[in-house]
């Protein structure tokens, strides 16, 4: 068993707390993307990879594929997360 020290810093706070007696940490930071629910043929379409995590699909500003009309994907990103589906997902808005 070891403490855990955590820091929590924002404008209006900046709070320190220490938890003991933790046994794990488990962070999930990964994540194996299946898509079950297309045929084969779309995910050739899509040059679908199950072994890259990272780029698993070839779409287009990762959304699209223009070979598969109205189907979309947001939030097929890696990186800061939010900011970037909010605009996919504006962007998908538009396109429907």
């Amino acid at each position: 068993n070891k403490d855990l020290f955590i820091e929590c810093s924002s404008d209006e706070s900046n709070k320190k707390t220490i938890l003991s007696d933790i046994d794990d940490v488990i962070l999930c930071t990964g994540f194996q993307p299946k898509f079950p629910f297309l045929d084969t043929s779309t995910l050739a379409t899509l040059h679908y990879d199950p072994s890259d995590s990272w780029l698993p699909l070839i779409l287009y500003r990762d959304i699209l594929h223009p070979s598969e009309p109205g189907l979309y994907f947001v939030g097929m990103y890696r990186g800061p997360y939010f900011s970037v589906m909010e605009l996919q997902a504006k962007m998908v808005a538009g396109l429907i």
